[in-house]
């Protein structure tokens, strides 16, 4: 339309923008686009895969943002209430019906982009948006002849869907308003409008975006989806738009079996970024789990032509279309026997539901062993599966193994793109059990020859192919910690192996020892006696093959077997030999399972060293045994050690005596030692018979029978109470310190007491220091107020010689034995004067005045001690001076 076309009236306005104007209908104003030819020419000359880009992020922001990933008060949001996108309450989950709806909003969207790569079809587009807000409804006619002219499938027939014509003119009026607004944009200034379209939220937001993901990544890996789920929606609240959070949480649903809530997020994620092939897989799977087996193929195919430049991704899908095959044609034989049999065929409607909860295990956890080189934020719950690429996608592909029982889930991995999923356990009980009445071996043969009569009755249709099958069954079996139908379907490779060399079926020695090595292993944590053996003797057939690089795996798998067995002394000897092969830099490398592209988890060098490291310190600080068997000649078991986690774990028997001593014997043992040394006797009469323990002269009074359960089977106490025996008391000795780290913390103790005193006088002066000068003098006249004599002798014993001198003077006894107590001590001093150069007065005491007048004049507390003591033991002193 242009200014000289007959119409309404057209009004400038400096204030619009990039050729927007005005137009007065009926009083009733609205904005038109009329963009100039050169805005045009530079929407010619963008590039292609940048109009494709665009386009994508228009369509997140300009409306899936507002739909179906932030639903507020939004025009936009309105808009699909009103057209029948969304319910009216739209916090709701999305319903199929509405799915519907959602994805021929989807396929407009896709035909608008298409349309306007072409010059003529963008004016032309232009044109019809303008039309559309003149409210011309014949402009509807137009509008859907130009998504026909874009080549969309089914385009016409979509639109028609959304019900009667004044829906449908709603619906196309805002979708091409809002493409005609962005492609004007980007002809002006495509930087503003990539940017404008691009932008995200804040820095912070995404960083709690990604710890609100990092938590439910955690609980993921505890299996706890519910809380999962949880952090999950957390997360998409500060980062609404990351579409890998969004196939975290359908991942979560999936495992929780809300299919429909699944779906929801599988949609989301694709329409968030529609390349991303693990989006449309969980999309899918969630779909076909739901009943939807049409919709649920359809959308495989439709994933397939979006994601062909992910080749990983192809393969995951393509493999993911040939198991719908199967299962929808299982599905179709179930229903035609049923009519034919005129009743439901409950055991093949188990087997069909079992084979279908396992064959979604295997797709959800196979990913998660692979290694990913993409950026560590880009994070989710992996569910790609590496089986061999099935390109037709009507071929029939029957596993070759019959699940047993549903055992667990999904082996821990390093460098996943998800949370490390470490154990699944099925949720449906009822395929569990169907499982295991479908996988019944027949009676009397041997794993060899069930194997062989499964690989007989195979619709595959050559042993290569079967070899590829029943490969993928063992190693995906064996990463969900389902060992039983691992062992089985190692059991059928290594069949298929012994029919034919290796190297027909395209395989080297060494592909051969890793099937041996992954039956090991299945066998070795099956962890039954039985079991343990056949897989210790595995890993010894391994040697026969000379694969010198692969000793260190053998060392460690026999040294798994003896830790099974709780023999770690043994078992500590087979990992050190693994791990000094290890440091040597013997290893065989990293190794794939044969046929396929997944790693073997113990050919990882690093993982293997930590392997190696955590059995070696298990076996190096064993846990303590619960019972130990005191029989001279224990040979029958293999230790005298006795756990409850033992394989062959049969019981044991506890006596217990008065003085607490604990007799513990295997009931093997116990029984050999009844028979004979007690004639069989009965338990119950060993009871206040004499303590097993030498010189112990205690009497048995309890004794515990544990059987094969762990549990006490059998107790026998005594009735009559039994005297401990007293004997002599012990002496107790205070054992001198002999450690020298004792010593040393020691010392340091007295060395922290002493510093602290130090310190605490160190103190003291100061604040004596920092006291002022008048109170000091205050203190000092009082404290000679209050007792000048103390002051000048410092003495308790001298301030009393002195108070009583008088009484001293009037006493008339000998002082010889005074003066012989204190002459060492006067002599001493003479000699310290002399050496100091001081004169000594040498006269000689003759009264017991002059004595005390001697003592006060040195002031010497020692000898005024000693003189207190000898005129003590006086028997003719005064009685006042005792008083």
């Amino acid at each position: 339309m242009s200014d000289s076309d007959s119409g309404p009236e057209f009004v400038d306005y400096d204030d619009i923008r990039h050729g927007a104007k005005f137009i007065y209908v009926k009083d009733n104003p609205f904005v038109a686009l009329q963009p100039p030819d050169d805005t045009f020419e530079r929407w010619n000359k963008l590039s292609v895969s940048l109009k494709k880009k665009a386009a994508q992020l228009m369509h997140v922001s300009a409306f899936w943002y507002h739909i179906l990933l932030c639903r507020e008060n939004h025009n936009t949001t309105r808009w699909a209430v009103q057209v029948g996108f969304l319910d009216s309450n739209v916090s709701n989950d999305l319903s199929l019906k509405r799915l519907h709806r959602i994805e021929i909003l989807e396929a407009i969207l896709r035909a608008m982009e298409k349309g306007c790569l072409l010059e003529d079809q963008t004016r032309h587009m232009i044109w019809i948006s303008n039309t559309f807000n003149l409210h011309v409804l014949e402009v509807l006619d137009d509008a859907i002849c130009w998504l026909e002219q874009t080549g969309e499938p089914r385009i016409k027939q979509q639109v028609q869907e959304l019900g009667p014509r004044g829906n449908c003119f709603a619906a196309l009026q805002l979708i091409f308003a809002e493409y005609a607004r962005y492609t004007q944009a980007m002809g002006v200034s495509k930087k503003t409008c990539m940017r404008e379209l691009a932008q995200g939220p804040c820095q912070w937001f995404i960083e709690k975006s990604e710890e609100m993901k990092a938590k439910g990544n955690d609980q993921f890996q505890k299996k706890k989806y519910d809380a999962a789920v949880k952090y999950y929606s957390k997360a998409i609240k500060y980062h609404p738009e990351n579409h890998i959070i969004y196939g975290n949480r359908a991942l979560c649903y999936i495992r929780s079996e809300k299919y429909l809530k699944a779906v929801g997020d599988g949609k989301r994620a694709t329409l968030i970024q529609p390349e991303w092939a693990k989006g449309h897989y969980r999309y899918c799977e969630a779909m076909f789990l739901l009943g939807e087996h049409k919709r649920a193929m359809a959308a495989n195919e439709w994933a397939q032509t979006l994601c062909k430049a992910d080749p990983e991704g192809m393969k995951d899908l393509l493999q993911q279309h040939a198991k719908f095959n199967i299962e929808m044609e299982e599905s179709k034989w179930l229903r035609e026997e049923e009519s034919k049999v005129g009743r439901p065929n409950k055991t093949a409607a188990k087997k069909v539901s079992s084979k279908r909860t396992e064959s979604t295990t295997r797709a959800d956890t196979t990913e998660s062993r692979k290694q990913t080189t993409k950026s560590a934020s880009k994070v989710e719950p992996s569910t790609k599966s590496t089986a061999p690429e099935n390109k037709f996608s009507g071929v029939k592909v029957e596993s070759l193994t019959q699940p047993v029982k549903a055992e667990g889930g999904a082996h821990s991995q390093d460098n996943a793109e998800g949370p490390k999923e470490t154990k699944r356990q099925m949720a449906d009980k009822k395929s569990s059990k169907s499982e295991h009445v479908a996988s019944e071996k027949p009676k009397g043969k041997s794993r060899n020859q069930y194997s062989k009569t499964i690989l007989g009755s195979s619709r595959d249709p050559t042993v290569r192919d079967a070899l590829v099958s029943a490969v993928q069954d063992a190693h995906t079996a064996l990463a969900d910690q389902r060992y039983r139908n691992a062992e089985q379907a190692f059991s059928q490779a290594l069949v298929i192996l012994e029919t034919s060399t290796p190297k027909e079926l395209g395989l080297s020695a060494l592909d051969q020892v890793v099937l041996i090595y992954g039956h090991a292993s299945a066998l070795l944590e099956m962890g039954q006696p039985e079991e343990l053996a056949e897989a210790q003797r595995d890993f010894e057939k391994i040697i026969t093959f000379e694969e010198r690089k692969f000793q260190c795996l053998v060392f460690y798998g026999i040294g798994k077997v003896y830790q099974k067995e709780n023999r770690f002394p043994v078992a500590l000897q087979q990992f050190s030999d693994s791990m000094q092969m290890v440091k040597k830099k013997i290893t065989p490398g990293k190794l794939t399972w044969p046929t396929t592209k997944v790693i073997v988890e113990e050919t990882k060098l690093d993982y293997f060293k930590e392997l190696l490291e955590e059995s070696i310190e298990i076996c190096k600080f064993p846990p303590k045994p619960d019972a130990i068997c005191r029989h001279q000649n224990c040979i029958v078991h293999s230790k005298m050690e006795i756990y409850f986690t033992d394989p062959d774990f049969k019981g044991f028997i506890r006596v217990v005596c008065c003085q607490s001593c604990k007799v513990e014997y295997h009931i093997s043992c116990w029984k050999k030692l009844k028979a004979t040394a007690f004639s069989d006797k009965n338990e119950k009469d060993f009871l206040q018979e004499i303590c097993f323990t030498p010189e112990c002269r205690g009497r048995i009074c309890h004794i515990k029978i544990y059987g094969p359960t762990g549990l006490v089977k059998c107790e026998f106490v005594s009735s009559a109470s039994i005297e401990k025996p007293t004997g002599t008391a012990k002496l107790r000795v205070n054992q001198k310190c002999s450690s020298l780290k004792k010593l040393k913390s020691k010392e340091d103790r007295k060395l922290r007491r002493k510093q602290h005193r130090q310190d605490a006088s160190l103190t003291m002066q100061y604040k004596n220091d920092q006291m002022p000068l008048e109170n000091r003098e205050t203190i000092i006249i009082e404290q000679k107020d209050l007792s000048p004599t103390w002051l000048s002798y410092g003495d308790r014993v001298l301030l009393q010689i002195s108070e009583s001198k008088d009484l001293f003077r009037d006493q008339s006894h000998s002082i010889s034995v005074l003066m012989k107590n204190l002459k060492p001590w006067m002599d001493m001093d003479r000699i310290k004067r002399s050496e100091l150069g001081m004169s000594y007065a040498g006269r000689q005491p003759e009264t017991l005045g002059d004595v005390v007048e001697l003592l006060l004049e040195r002031k010497n507390r020692v000898w005024a001690r000693i003189f207190i003591h000898s005129l003590s033991g006086c028997l003719d002193t005064s009685p006042m001076l005792h008083d």
